[in-house]
């Protein structure tokens, strides 16, 4: 009993001090910031775990997603943003709201930086042509689906 107890008092704490980083970095601004390449992104994506929380509308959906690795990423001292995107899909005109990540990379030769977006329900990867930003008023491939773009905002800014 005493072992389950003391098992018990180390998840807690362990919890708790992940809780106590994730306020820290909800709350205060980088006191630096570093910029990842992409391949330090793709390798850091494949360890972080915000992408195996369970989908569960409504209580946690793709916003939730998007601010949580945001924050992991700000413990890194990474500044990657959020941004949404509403519109209608190509083919049907049905409704489109999704919100997703974005964040300049560092590319070579420097001081080059590039933008990239990040799903984070899958760890997918992408940039368009140019390492452009989304822009309204055109169809833009998202998640292996055309959207019109009615309207794309920065719910967090990135730099």
């Amino acid at each position: 009993m005493l072992n389950d107890y003391r098992e018990l008092s180390a998840k807690y704490l362990s919890l708790f001090g992940d809780h106590e980083a994730l306020l820290e970095a909800f709350n205060e601004p980088l006191s630096y910031e570093e910029t990842p390449t992409a391949g330090e992104l793709q390798e850091w994506l494949a360890t972080d775990k915000t992408n195996e929380i369970p989908y569960s509308s409504p209580d946690f959906v793709c916003g939730d997603f998007a601010v949580m690795l945001s924050q992991h990423a700000k413990m890194k001292h990474w500044d990657i943003g959020v941004v949404a995107v509403f519109g209608y899909f190509r083919d049907t005109r049905e409704p489109y709201a999704h919100a997703f990540n974005a964040m300049l990379i560092k590319s070579f030769p420097p001081p080059k930086v590039r933008l990239y977006y990040v799903e984070p329900q899958t760890d997918d990867v992408w940039h368009y042509e140019g390492y452009r930003k989304i822009e309204e008023g055109d169809y833009w491939k998202i998640g292996g689906e055309w959207i019109y773009v009615e309207a794309y905002d920065i719910i967090v800014p990135y730099e």
